[in-house]
């Protein structure tokens, strides 16, 4: 009877061994499994520092020499404006002035949206713009843009009362984003802008049939220097494009499917 009593009391305490280093076991792989998930948060963190870092460096970098080009590349630009208005000129001559006066423009552009990534914020320059007039100009600048291409431009305004803006800031986003198509189409397409108003906000609207975008690219086009575009690129245009639209308080949306092309829908507040 002794043995018997004596028997279960080794058993018990078995028992309850068993289930203290299966509870102990449980905890510590519980705490592993936290001690895993903070150290894989650390390292992240850590190489955002890092990326925030050089971030950082590279853009007082750039601001600094950006400042130095934006001298010469100004004085280039007043040359070729003369000599544009030179009718003595021949017409092959001016032909080649206005083409470097275009690409002098597109070098500036490219600068000032630089210096705007690098400052780290955008300062707004507002104007009381003719959606008219601001379409007519787009539309000159884009058709030089896609002169090589066989490429169907259509350009449509409903919106008839003027708009505040900053004119040349959204000059650009509106340039990016025709850029950004005239890349991802082949010879043959169509690309189109369209304006709509619709009570206190206006939709711009930007279309293209060319090589569209899948998920994966969708997921980063709104990082830093990321470009998925076979012509290269700076990488900063889309995350320009979203800086200048969220400082005029809008918003936008972006459509594409593989092979069918993308829609760019661009709202911001009619004041």
């Amino acid at each position: 009877e002794k043995a018997t009593v004596a028997f279960s009391i080794i058993r018990s305490l078995s028992a309850m061994v068993r289930k203290s280093n299966e509870t102990f076991l449980e905890d510590l792989k519980a705490k592993n499994e936290k001690l895993e998930i903070a150290n894989k948060n650390l390292r992240e963190a850590q190489e955002e520092l890092i990326r925030q870092e050089r971030f950082s460096n590279l853009g007082k970098f750039s601001s600094m020499i950006l400042h130095d080009l934006k001298n010469p590349i100004s004085i280039i630009k007043a040359y070729a404006q003369m000599l544009k208005g030179d009718e003595s000129l021949p017409e092959r001559t001016i032909k080649y002035i206005s083409n470097i006066h275009n690409e002098v423009e597109r070098l500036n552009n490219l600068a000032n949206e630089l210096l705007d990534y690098s400052r780290g914020d955008i300062r707004l320059n507002m104007n009381i713009v003719n959606i008219d007039d601001f379409l007519s100009r787009l539309k000159t600048s884009i058709e030089s843009r896609f002169a090589n291409k066989n490429i169907n431009l259509r350009f449509e305004n409903s919106c008839k009362n003027p708009v505040l803006l900053d004119y040349e800031r959204f000059f650009r986003v509106l340039m990016n984003l025709a850029e950004n198509a005239r890349k991802a189409m082949g010879k043959k397409g169509i690309f189109s802008i369209s304006v709509t108003e619709d009570h206190s906000f206006i939709t711009f609207i930007v279309q293209d049939n060319g090589e569209g975008m899948d998920k994966e690219t969708m997921k980063h086009i709104f990082e830093p220097f990321y470009s998925s575009s076979k012509s290269g690129g700076t990488g900063l245009g889309m995350v320009i494009v979203k800086n200048v639209i969220e400082a005029h308080d809008g918003h936008m949306e972006v459509e594409s499917t593989p092979g069918r092309g993308t829609k760019i829908s661009i709202t911001i507040p009619a004041k």
